[in-house]
């Protein structure tokens, strides 16, 4: 399906004082005895560690164990597993690092693990905000980075030199811990017991403690830059249509979800309507009803031609309930596992998860926009109401309800043109498969919904295609929905991964 091209508070921060060596030792400490991470703060008084690599490989197994299930996509390959063979990739053109000190531990990836924990607890349930956030954080962390090693280009073009000789892990470790304190206020012990952690390798010095503080610097530059996105999260000013074709909420304690993102400024498209969908079938033309005539069947609670198959396929990718973070958590996941399977190193990880997070943040956005303007009705109005659609090949059901109401409740909050679920997961799967320069990657996940239930896949648009056409088994959208997502995502992968962050060769 084309995609044509057209061409800038739940939780958000508030300024505080600048960074100091009291207020991130103070940090470090804790300042709760009780804290479970703080026998691994180090002595102070100038005094560095013995065996500092170890202690913080034990610390980041105990974080690892308090704030992730045992099982899932984003744990680590543990000792006596075969790990998955890396597979060639694309000539990155990373800058050579021979005269610089390579991080022994991810810390990119040990971040990332906050952040998934940080959506899973927080109160929003918005897709669009936690997708603005996980970039928020994932864009600092690379900027931060980038300065110090000069991977590639900048995100932020007008971001002051740090000083000589910080450190990188600092760094990295300041703009997450400073973003991600502001965004998820309520996960601030998280965050602070998170920062213990990951300083707990680094030797005490002004290398350590400049890292920090310029790393934070970065967070708030992001922080400065997104504040106006608050304007947007008012809930109010949106009546629901009630001609056929138009969505309507059937929820009545449900208002439509941030139904204003649609104007928000793009992290990197041109502008929201950057990538113009097809347009939506008629209500009388025949692929209108096919599809209805697809989802009615397939989609349904009581469906008898869904395979078992396509109803786990369709809680798997749901990320539907309470708990799980929205599917901004699942695609973190993927990352995490396909970066962690593929021996990334730490310049790598910064680059790919900020692209990733950039373009699932902006197809977001650009999905947001279309539902709202578009306003097309779901599945489930469209079929209980199908005797006015002016169709007479469509058969309505006053009685008919989607599968995803008798696993996840009723819980629809937005239009259903086009398939957000389907465009962010296509967004996160094209940078992937740009990235490496193949969608031949295989890869096994598991999912927060189905614990202990592992799918496996030969490709990134595999996934990408079996993430959309969960939407359909679950009865929550229409295949042109999914396939429009799916194209919108795909395309905005493209144009991110062309236009942004790219790497630099030494000279």
């Amino acid at each position: 399906m084309a995609i044509l091209n057209k061409s800038g508070r739940n939780h958000l921060h508030t300024e505080t004082e600048a960074p100091t060596v009291r207020s991130v030792r103070a940090i470090r400490q804790g300042q709760r005895k009780s804290s479970t991470f703080s026998r691994f703060t180090r002595q102070r008084g100038g005094q560095e560690v013995a065996h500092a690599s170890r202690q913080r490989i034990i610390a980041l197994k105990a974080w690892h164990r308090a704030c992730t299930p045992a099982s899932g996509p984003y744990a680590r390959t543990s000792t006596g597993e075969q790990p998955m063979k890396p597979t060639a990739r694309a000539q990155l053109h990373l800058e050579v690092l021979e005269d610089r000190t390579l991080l022994a531990a991810d810390s990119v990836l040990d971040w990332n693990l906050v952040l998934q924990q940080a959506l899973r607890k927080s109160e929003m349930v918005a897709p669009t905000l936690a997708a603005r956030n996980a970039a928020i954080v994932h864009g600092a962390i690379y900027d931060a980075f980038n300065a110090v090693m000069r991977i590639g280009e900048a995100y932020l073009k007008t971001l002051k030199t740090p000083p000589a000789n910080l450190d990188p892990d600092a760094a990295i470790a300041g703009a997450a811990w400073w973003s991600l304190k502001k965004l998820f206020p309520e996960q601030k012990q998280i965050v602070n017991e998170a920062l213990v952690v990951a300083l707990a390798g680094i030797p005490n010095g002004q290398a350590e403690t400049l890292g920090v503080g310029y790393g934070k610097y970065v967070a708030k530059q992001y922080l400065k830059l997104r504040k106006p996105d608050a304007d947007l999260l008012w809930q109010g000013g949106y009546q629901p249509g009630n001609r056929p074709g138009m969505w309507q909420p059937t929820n009545q304690l449900l208002k439509a979800i941030t139904p204003k993102w649609g104007r928000v400024n793009p992290f990197t498209l041109m502008a929201a309507d950057h990538f113009v969908p097809p347009p939506l079938p008629s209500l009388t033309s025949s692929d209108y009803a096919l599809a209805f005539t697809q989802v009615k069947g397939i989609g349904s609670a009581s469906s008898l031609t869904r395979t078992l198959d396509q109803t786990q396929s369709a809680i798997f990718w749901a990320y539907d309930t309470e708990g799980k973070g929205t599917p901004v958590t699942l695609y973190n996941q993927v990352l995490f596992t396909v970066a962690n399977q593929q021996g990334n190193h730490v310049g790598e990880n910064a680059r790919l998860f900020a692209l990733a997070n950039f373009a699932m943040a902006d197809a977001a956005i650009a999905a947001w926009k279309i539902k709202f303007e578009v306003n097309s009705w779901r599945p489930i109005t469209a079929i209980r109401q199908g005797a006015n659609d002016g169709n007479p090949t469509t058969a309505g059901d006053p009685n008919w309800t989607p599968l995803a109401h008798t696993v996840f409740g009723d819980y629809t909050a937005s239009p259903s043109y086009v398939s957000a679920h389907a465009a962010m997961g296509a967004a996160a799967f094209g940078v992937l498969r740009n990235f490496y320069g193949t969608d031949h990657v295989s890869f096994t996940l598991t999912s927060d919904e189905l614990p202990g239930v592992t799918r496996s896949y030969l490709s990134f648009s595999q996934a990408a295609r079996e993430n959309s056409l969960s939407r359909v088994y679950l009865g929550m959208n229409f295949i042109f929905d999914v396939n429009a997502g799916e194209s919108l995502g795909s395309a905005i992968a493209t144009f991110v991964t062309t236009n942004y962050l790219r790497t630099t060769r030494q000279p």
